[in-house]
């Protein structure tokens, strides 16, 4: 449950912390575990780095994360209603303080979208069923919509969250979003949201998987995890 992050500036990925285990120096083969520090993997050389500084805060409170290649920046949503905004390049990091639905919000638990060329983050809460729109230039952060479905009774379930879980994508066109029913459910249905319309379509389909990947040259959802079969789904040219 960390940021894993593809940077087109630098031609590497960056993990960005993110709850991680704990350091057991007793343990061997977990004494030299690097923790609480953003790395970079080189996909060529097959090597890891220590980046030079580290992005807080680390633990249960950040998980997932976004790049922003026009800033060179990495935006994360914590659960305590902030977005951290880190600028790969010197290490330093912005915080903004946002207004939320909830007291305890499982949108900081989520993955969340990005839409680089519309300057904008999407942050999906699929328990309270709400949808939230950051404008990367202005730091404005709004209300966008609510989703077509939720499940605020699984609150409490573990604690005060819900196990609803969101994974949205920006296909260029629309946000998809691979909504799965308590935490890990049989199924996941996918809806798809039209900022223009500002209108919801779905579902459009069901499928089995913890993780999703968007593919831009061929507009095609990839969804894996949780099964034995690799799930596609392809938007039409029409949008």
């Amino acid at each position: 449950e960390v940021g894993w992050v593809w940077d087109s500036t630098r031609a590497v990925f960056w993990m960005i912390p993110g709850y991680q285990g704990a350091v057991d120096p007793a343990n061997p083969a977990r004494a030299q575990q690097i923790k609480g520090w953003p790395m970079l993997f080189d996909p060529q050389t097959k090597r890891w780095t220590q980046a030079a500084f580290q992005a807080p805060p680390t633990g249960e409170s950040a998980k997932f994360a976004v790049y922003d290649p026009l800033t060179d920046t990495v935006i994360r949503l914590t659960r305590n209603k902030i977005l951290r905004l880190t600028r790969l390049a010197t290490g330093l990091t912005e915080s903004i303080t946002v207004r939320a639905t909830f007291n305890d919000w499982v949108a900081g638990e989520e993955y969340a979208a990005i839409d680089v060329p519309g300057r904008r983050t999407w942050h999906l809460d699929p328990v309270g069923g709400t949808l939230y729109r950051f404008d990367l230039d202005t730091r404005l952060w709004t209300l966008e919509a609510q989703t077509p479905v939720n499940n605020p009774s699984s609150y409490g379930t573990e604690g005060p969250y819900g196990f609803d879980c969101a994974m949205p994508i920006w296909t260029g066109r629309r946000l998809l979003w691979p909504h799965i029913p308590h935490f890990s459910g049989p199924a996941v249905t996918l809806y798809a949201y039209d900022p223009s319309a500002k209108q919801w379509s779905g579902p459009l389909g069901t499928a089995r998987g913890n993780t999703a990947v968007w593919d831009p040259p061929t507009h095609t959802l990839l969804l894996l995890g949780r099964s034995d079969r690799l799930w596609l789904w392809q938007e039409d040219e029409g949008g």
